[in-house]
């Protein structure tokens, strides 16, 4: 039986209103599933915006926990205050464009998607085995057709989305390394790797990467530091909160 790890990271976001796909698109509840999360949340923020900048709905209620534990049945799970990551690495992160993601969001981001990793990692070593795929996962993620059967993936290889570069990516190099942040999945030993993004934010930085985008810090942790080699795909998806489709 392939063994699949869902790991979730990031605000707990349309987590009902996409239950449905990830159950249809991902094998959300079934025997070869399990699921692990890091999500930011705290009791206090309940009903207040995620973000006052774009619309990005609001924080839900403290019952989500009780529907996560019976719907996602979760391994392992942690819940943290949102954090303030604004300080960090003020010597050496360079955008090199104008800034598309405030530095908060995406150190926000990186450190969930390590913790998710993490957990699912330890849940591993405690049960003496690996499993066979693990996809970096959000709340708010739909796919729009199907991807097809994990056991035709290539374990060894990071499957990313096949973004078609723009002149930010160009102009600043990231076409030659970054991924979309969105998804990503691979065998158990690639995703391990994939998930060091945020112990690798101090190399990373003073390296040069261009800071504009998780995408750029994310492929540069994933190729330029572990040497994943992409097999890229025109997945067929939106986020729940956005009018952008990405693939056909």
């Amino acid at each position: 039986m392939t063994r699949i790890a869902l790991c979730y990271s990031g605000r707990p976001r349309s987590i009902l209103e996409c239950h449905e796909n990830h159950k249809q698109h991902f094998r959300l509840g079934q025997n070869d599933v399990d699921v692990f999360a890091h999500l930011w949340f705290d009791e206090s923020l309940v009903g207040s915006q995620f973000r006052s900048d774009v619309g990005q709905g609001t924080w839900p209620d403290a019952g989500i926990k009780e529907w996560i534990d019976e719907n996602w049945k979760p391994k392992k799970i942690s819940y943290e205050r949102p954090r303030n990551f604004e300080h960090m690495f003020s010597d050496t992160w360079r955008i090199q464009w104008h800034a598309t993601h405030p530095k908060d969001h995406q150190i926000s981001m990186f450190y969930g998607i390590e913790q998710a990793i993490k957990l699912k990692k330890e849940y591993e070593e405690e049960n003496n085995f690996k499993y066979d795929y693990v996809i970096r996962m959000r709340s708010d993620l739909l796919f729009l057709q199907p991807p097809g059967e994990f056991e035709d993936y290539d374990q060894s290889k990071l499957h990313v989305f096949d973004v078609q570069p723009g002149p930010d990516w160009i102009q600043t190099g990231a076409a030659d390394f970054a991924v979309l942040d969105i998804i990503a999945w691979g065998g158990s030993d690639v995703m391990d790797k994939y998930g060091t993004i945020y112990s690798n934010l101090q190399r990373i930085t003073e390296e040069g990467c261009p800071m504009f985008t998780p995408d750029s810090s994310l492929g540069y942790n994933a190729k330029v530091i572990n040497n994943l080699e992409y097999e890229k795909h025109n997945w067929n998806f939106k986020v729940f909160v956005a009018n952008h489709t990405y693939g056909n």
